[in-house]
C-alpha cells in the first residue's frame, strides 16, 4: 500500500458497525482498520471457510475480501481465485451487504465482479482509492 501523510476517515459513514475482512496479512488489516475508522467493529478471518461462515451469519455492513491471501480449508483442492469466486458467490447468494474484492492479480478482476463483488481493487491500492471505495459500497452508490 502507498503511504499517505494526510488520512482521514471522514469520508467512510459513521453509522457503520460491523466490517469483516478476509486476510492473512497483519500489515494490510491494520491499514484497513486505520482506514476506516475507530467506529468500526472490525473481524478478521484468515481462512476462507471461516471467512464465507461468518459472512453469511454475522450481519455486517462490509465484506473485504483479499483474494490472494486468505488461506484455503485443509484438505481443499481449488485455487486462490477458484476459491475466492466460490466465497464470492457463497457470501452474495445469502447476504445483501456490499464486498470489496483486492486482489494483486489485476486479471482476477473481472471474475470476482463476474462472481458478485461490488468492487474491486489492485493492491497495492492508495489511502484515498480505497476510502472512496468503501464510501461507495457504504452509501449504496
Amino acid at each position: 500500500m502507498r503511504a499517505s501523510n494526510q488520512v482521514t476517515t471522514a469520508s467512510v459513514p459513521v453509522d457503520v458497525q460491523k466490517i469483516l475482512i478476509g486476510c492473512n496479512e497483519i500489515y494490510l488489516v491494520k491499514a484497513i482498520k486505520l482506514l476506516l475508522g475507530k467506529s468500526c467493529e472490525v473481524t478478521v478471518c484468515s481462512r476462507l471457510d471461516e471467512f464465507v461462515r461468518d459472512a453469511c451469519t454475522g450481519g455486517f455492513d462490509l465484506v473485504i475480501l483479499y483474494a490472494n491471501c486468505l488461506s484455503p480449508p485443509p484438505l481443499c483442492a481449488g485455487g486462490l481465485l477458484e476459491n475466492s469466486v466460490f466465497a464470492t458467490k457463497t457470501i452474495k447468494s445469502s447476504t445483501k451487504f456490499p464486498i470489496i474484492a483486492l486482489t494483486s492479480m489485476p486479471e482476477w478482476r473481472d471474475a470476482l465482479s463476474a462472481a458478485g463483488a461490488d468492487i474491486c481493487l489492485n493492491t497495492p491500492f492508495d489511502a484515498p482509492e480505497f476510502r472512496d471505495a468503501a464510501f461507495r459500497c457504504l452509501s449504496g452508490g
